[in-house]
């Protein structure tokens, strides 16, 4: 039996599924490889971490118990528009999956001036430092972590992600996880 170049495989990968799915398959791949960024801190579930709520959202507590998409976002941030944008289909067509956004590296009017400009219906909390560390003090925007009923991070990707790949990566995450 001769070797297979990898190179090959995924050259033909890519010309047989098409870019789009490629690029879907792949983020799924790497979500489920790289697992979580860190432990929780003393295996506190997210939802049990300090967050202050933006332009009226209910508290971030509230959310436990439920399969969560969490969102960050920070001013300035032209594709954190649009990942709310494809944030906001998927929370429309799974209303069963809180779809969240967390600001972070701004102050409280320039991450409300952020989701007007957005026009997103998401609810959106101010990060605590101790979600931030529980979060694993992620660097750049947009960044997604997928949350399970218990309040633990399955799984998390970092860039924009379509709608149909926002709904693969929970459903990878929550079936690796069960």
């Amino acid at each position: 039996m001769s070797a297979v170049r990898i190179d090959t495989v995924v050259a033909n990968f890519r010309a047989g599924l098409g870019a789009i799915v490629y690029a879907s398959v792949c983020t799924i791949v790497c979500a489920i490889l790289l697992g979580t960024p860190r432990p929780l801190l003393a295996s506190a579930g997210v939802f049990e971490q300090a967050a202050k709520p933006l332009a009226g959202a209910p508290a971030f507590d509230e959310h436990a118990g439920t399969v969560g998409l969490l969102v960050l976002f920070q001013p300035e941030c032209p594709w954190c528009v649009r990942q709310f944008n494809a944030a906001g289909k998927l929370a429309n067509d799974r209303p069963d999956i809180a779809v969240i956004a967390i600001g972070l590296r701004g102050r409280r009017m320039e991450l409300i001036r952020e989701l007007r400009r957005a026009r997103t219906h998401l609810p959106a909390y101010l990060a605590s430092p101790e979600l931030l560390e529980t979060l694993g003090m992620p660097e750049a925007t947009p960044r997604l972590y997928v949350v399970d009923r218990h309040g633990r991070i399955v799984a998390w990707a970092a860039g924009y992600h379509a709608p149909a790949q926002l709904a693969y990566l929970i459903a990878a995450a929550l079936i690796k996880n069960k």
